[in-house]
């Protein structure tokens, strides 16, 4: 019984020991687990207290990524036509490489040059009439060499037509002249009798002005005879009445001869008058002829412009790009696109748009990198590029006519060269980073925080 009891105490023994070992034990991971909470901790606040240094210090460089497009810099050159047509002629196809000054269309010149011949037809007939109007007016008897017209331009007048325009009016200006010089001549002839007139009459006054001295000498002598009776009165009647006769016809051919002489002034007068009106006429139609040649030579420059229009002409040169023009006798209209011309060697820039909210973090000369996104990214470099050009105001751009700033960014040749076999050109699309201000970490993550407290701050 003694050997039972020791053994249960020494049982007891044991377990106690147990208990106080894993109590030990206990106690020790409790102090280990306590000393390395307390190094977490400690790590992690070190680990918030540098992130937050870093990132109130460190500058992250700000960026706007923007959707971009190849271009050239002189941009593509628009195709048109003022006046447009009907297409008789096409010389290109798209993408065909043409030289600057090529003719890429031809539109049909048949209206136009016949325009241009009835025209010139009308010039030339007026200028036949101002050259013997001119001829008249200056009162010449004979019209000199016949020039062709200058409004008429290069034509030389070797047309028989045209020609005979000329004869006709060199035959017109013959019977005018022939027609004044008849009446001149009737006039002077008339002038011719009435001074012959005048001559006889005015030996008539002097014939009955030497019979009135006469009568009145004899009526002198009879009157002292009658005095005396020696002389009857009988006779001195006779005596007075051919004297008041003779009076009478002294005065009449005085007359005759006032009257004879006002019709000659009148007549040369009229003589005057004739040559004065002959060129005074032909003055005045030259007026009208003149005013309607200076018109008709304006319609003649305009069609002749539009004749040499009618060669459509390649403006730079380069290749041929969204050609219009497809059908020979088809209509293009006046300022329509007919195609475009992307010049050869010109400087490449890119076209980029650059959404409102973000254009206050674009300036120029701001740097921009440039990635193309039809080449392989990861053999295909990466390009730097300037800031040229920024648009005053917002454009609506795309099919849903989304507001967007435009800006154009330079490429330098060096930077092209970079690409090597991987070719570029205008339409090509790109991804464009452009760089703005430096900014802190905290604040790229604060900013938009803020920016909600401030809106939600601001709502009613």
């Amino acid at each position: 019984m003694t050997c039972s009891h020791n053994s249960r105490r020494l049982h007891e023994n044991k377990r106690i020991e147990v208990f106080m070992s894993l109590a030990h034990n206990l106690e020790s991971a409790v102090k280990s687990l306590n000393r390395h909470a307390g190094l977490g901790i400690a790590a992690t606040l070190l680990v918030v207290g540098a992130t937050a240094s870093w990132a109130s210090l460190a500058q992250i460089q700000d960026a706007v990524i923007a959707q971009g497009t190849v271009a050239v810099n002189s941009q593509k050159k628009r195709v048109q036509h003022p006046d447009g047509g009907i297409v008789s002629e096409i010389n290109v196809d798209d993408g065909s490489h043409v030289e600057s000054g090529a003719i890429l269309f031809r539109l049909d010149g048949k209206q136009l040059s016949a325009d241009m011949g009835t025209l010139r037809r009308r010039i030339f007939e007026l200028a036949a009439r101002r050259w013997r109007l001119q001829a008249e007016r200056d009162g010449k008897g004979a019209l000199p060499d016949w020039l062709p017209p200058k409004e008429a331009g290069d034509e030389t007048g070797d047309d028989p037509d045209l020609k005979a325009v000329a004869d006709g009016q060199r035959q017109l200006f013959s019977t005018k002249l022939e027609v004044i010089k008849q009446q001149k001549a009737q006039l002077r002839e008339q002038i011719n009798q009435l001074q012959q007139q005048v001559v006889g009459l005015n030996y008539v006054e002097e014939a009955r002005n030497k019979q009135l001295g006469i009568a009145r000498q004899e009526m002198a002598k009879l009157s002292e005879l009658a005095k005396t009776g020696l002389v009857p009165l009988t006779r001195w009647g006779p005596i007075q009445r051919e004297e008041v006769g003779l009076v009478g016809e002294v005065g009449q051919a005085h007359s005759e001869i006032a009257k004879a002489k006002g019709r000659i002034s009148e007549l040369e007068l009229r003589l005057i008058e004739l040559e004065q009106d002959y060129r005074k006429e032909a003055l005045v139609d030259l007026q009208a002829v003149e005013g309607e040649l200076s018109q008709l030579a304006e319609k003649r420059s305009a069609i002749q412009t539009k004749l040499q229009r009618l060669d459509v002409r390649a403006p730079a040169t380069g290749r041929i790009h969204e050609l219009a023009v497809h059908t020979v006798g088809g209509v293009v209209g006046a300022g329509d696109t007919l195609a475009y011309i992307i010049p050869d060697n010109d400087k490449l820039i890119v076209d980029a748009l650059v959404p409102p909210k973000d254009i206050d973090r674009v300036h120029n000369g701001s740097l921009a990198r440039i990635r193309f996104t039809s080449f392989d990214r990861t053999t295909t470099p990466e390009l730097r590029g300037t800031v040229l050009w920024i648009s005053p105001d917002q454009e609506l751009v795309g099919e849903y006519k989304r507001p967007a700033f435009r800006v154009r960014i330079d490429l330098d040749p060096e930077e092209v060269a970079r690409l090597k076999d991987a070719k570029i050109g205008p339409g090509m699309e790109a991804e464009v980073m452009l760089t703005g201000s430096e900014r802190t970490a905290l604040s790229f993550i604060m900013k938009p925080m803020t920016d909600q407290l401030h809106h939600a701050f601001r709502e009613r």
